[in-house]
């Protein structure tokens, strides 16, 4: 994969994210770790995805935690940091991880 490419699979990321289309934003990164045979990557991936399903699960339960959610915030803050990133554009993401998550117990409440 080229620098063009890895730019573009970035915005296409980017713009999955602000869509709230978490799932596919993860397995494009998925797909652009695997290529890059990364270990250290793949170790960050199998984090945020597994922080992804729990998300989803206890949402989905109908558990809302707000003091988790700050330990979670605070969590990949330091790792933002800890890699270079922007510890406010992570925790954004992760708000919206949350948000959409809300919305989508909304929905399945509705459905029960």
């Amino acid at each position: 994969m080229d620098t063009r490419q890895i730019n573009e699979q970035h915005k296409s990321v980017c713009r999955l994210v602000a869509e709230k289309r978490i799932r596919q934003s993860l397995d494009i990164l998925e797909n652009m770790i695997s290529m890059a045979m990364s270990g250290q990557f793949r170790d960050e991936y199998e984090n945020l995805n597994l922080t992804y399903r729990n998300i989803v699960k206890y949402t989905i339960e109908g558990v809302r935690d707000p003091e988790r959610e700050r330990k979670v915030l605070e969590k990949v803050r330091g790792m933002a940091l800890d890699r270079g990133l922007s510890p406010d554009f992570v925790e954004k993401v992760y708000r919206i991880f949350f948000s959409y998550f809300t919305e989508l117990q909304q929905v399945n409440g509705e459905q029960r």
